[in-house]
């Protein structure tokens, strides 16, 4: 998620009030981040922290698939109004499939 969002390792590290180095170990799995850190980067990007471990989340629609899964979170980056841009281009989209 760090690299969808154009973000370096020093600017996440900062966020977190941790090194450089200890972030990376994160990234290179050589330690685990602990709940503490883990809610801060789901708040940090908005999202649950089963989706920021990998976990497969189930709603109303059932489990997303990983092109789904990409989408949401592409969907979350966006401002509102691109957003809405979305969505009418998604209606568009079904109507002339018809």
């Amino acid at each position: 998620m760090r690299k969808q969002n154009n973000k370096t390792q020093a600017e996440i590290a900062k966020l977190l009030s941790i090194t450089s180095a200890g972030y990376n170990n994160y990234e290179k799995k050589k330690t685990e981040p602990s709940i503490d850190i883990l809610v801060k980067l789901a708040d940090y990007y908005n999202v649950t922290l089963d989706y920021l471990v990998g976990r497969e989340f189930n709603n109303e629609f059932g489990y997303l698939n990983d092109k789904e899964k990409k989408l949401v979170s592409m969907f979350r980056q966006m401002n509102n109004d691109n957003q809405l841009t979305l969505f009418a281009e998604a209606k568009g989209i079904l109507i002339s499939q018809k």
